[in-house]
């Protein structure tokens, strides 16, 4: 229930604050610089606008982990290189670890839970970390235990995320990509990075919507990931779409080059008929 207005004139600004507390408590600041958790910065010299939760982090290692605080980590999971060059089918990965205690899994659900909402407003990077942790909230281990202490170690080392936004041509900019059979059982995430560009394909601004899931069925191929990912982007874009040419900025076609030519062939639809 918070509201961001655009006014002109502080007449403008005051118009609603006339009737509004006659029905409801409001409060109201004439300079935005609270939303929704957000911390506002605008620089009109710069013309830039921040985005920032500064002290979000450190209130949820207080809650989580007080007395035990994770070491530093410089990235928020470990990653595991693929084998290049194997032939035969990749094998699905299983965790044989012991499950996690009740107390652990409620931990894993406010970590997942608040994380979720970090990653989306401010630190995009965490998303497929969280959304990896998410996918076994339901039989947690000491191995998803242990990964989420190392994602808890990443913010702990860069608490205070932000993003900074630069003026552009509001074109909406998709950029599609899946991983393939990255996930225990044979399934694979989607991911998407969507900002607001110009002309110019070098430039780039902080996403407006930023995504990493897991794909509710197991694809076949990595083509078959990378065209289930371009699905998924097309429609959060159509949202995306409506609400900026309601706000006065129709859109041309909005480009969302999938990551293989095979994914392309699927869509166009130009790809031979096996596969």
């Amino acid at each position: 229930d918070d509201f961001g207005v655009k006014y002109r004139r502080r007449e403008a600004f005051d118009h609603p604050l006339s009737s509004l507390p006659s029905l409801y408590s409001v409060s109201s600041s004439p300079i935005g610089t609270k939303y929704l958790g957000l911390t506002v910065a605008h620089d009109r010299a710069a013309r830039t606008l921040s985005l920032s939760m500064p002290g979000y982090v450190a209130n949820l290692l207080a809650a989580v982990c007080p007395s035990d605080p994770p070491p530093p980590a410089k990235s928020p999971s470990i990653y595991v290189a693929p084998a290049y060059g194997k032939r035969g089918p990749q094998q699905t990965s299983s965790d044989s670890s012991p499950p996690a205690t009740a107390a652990e899994v409620k931990t894993l659900q406010q970590v997942v839970g608040s994380l979720l909402y970090y990653g989306r407003a401010v630190d995009h990077r965490i998303l497929p970390a969280v959304a990896a942790l998410s996918s076994h909230q339901s039989s947690p281990t000491a191995n998803t235990m242990a990964s989420m202490r190392r994602l808890l170690g990443y913010v702990s080392r860069y608490p205070d995320a932000f993003l900074t936004f630069r003026p552009s041509a509001m074109l909406l900019r998709v950029h599609s990509d899946g991983s393939h059979l990255s996930r225990p059982n044979s399934r694979s995430v989607a991911g998407g990075f969507h900002f607001l560009g110009t002309a110019d394909p070098t430039f780039l601004n902080p996403p407006i919507h930023c995504f990493s899931s897991q794909i509710p069925v197991v694809t076949a191929a990595v083509s078959e990931t990378e065209y289930a990912a371009a699905f998924a982007n097309g429609r959060a874009a159509v949202s995306e779409r409506e609400a900026l040419y309601n706000l006065g900025f129709p859109q041309p076609p909005t480009p969302t080059p999938p990551h293989t030519a095979r994914a392309v062939g699927i869509a166009t639809p130009t790809a031979p008929a096996k596969i």
